[in-house]
């Protein structure tokens, strides 16, 4: 049985100080952060490449621990990828913030796109903007694949 909440609050109320040391470190650590971005990226940036190369080189030693050869195998190919990009992270700081933020901006932009076409295509024919208001029969407030004899399940983007 997990404990309650209010349980968990009492256990930890003797050591309120560290709470509130923790919390002044993190606003000086934000505010020093805030005051030069460029850095406060790279650092981030720099982290972030040195745990995707540890967490590279782990696989890489858990990929002989693998059962199979094609486990072995999936297992190094994925450890050497991961520790592969955390080099070239590390190797490059800004090209890899660079590139994160491009890479970030593109997926949204595919996304936004991608959510624009299937609403056109997901939309009913009578009500509209601009159409005709729709039908008032019983089966008017079914979703539109019910109304057209087809399970949602079965309805495709396509």
């Amino acid at each position: 049985m997990k404990p309650a909440l209010g349980a968990a609050i009492h256990a930890i109320a003797p050591r309120w100080g560290w709470f509130v040391a923790l919390g002044v470190g993190e606003l000086i650590l934000g505010g020093v952060a805030s005051t030069n971005l460029l850095a406060a990226s790279l650092a981030s940036v720099l982290v972030i490449g040195a745990a995707i190369a540890v967490a590279g080189l782990i696989q890489i030693f858990h990929a002989f621990s693998a059962r199979g050869p094609g486990g072995v195998l999936l297992w190094l190919l994925a450890g050497v990828v991961y520790a592969t990009a955390g080099a070239i992270i590390l190797y490059d700081p800004i090209f890899a913030s660079l590139t994160s933020s491009l890479t970030a901006g593109v997926f949204i932009t595919i996304s936004g796109i991608m959510r624009v076409w299937a609403g056109f295509h997901a939309r009913p024919a009578a009500g509209w903007a601009g159409s005709s208001p729709p039908e008032r029969s019983p089966s008017a407030s079914a979703p539109w694949s019910l109304r057209h004899g087809r399970p949602l399940a079965s309805c495709s983007l396509a």
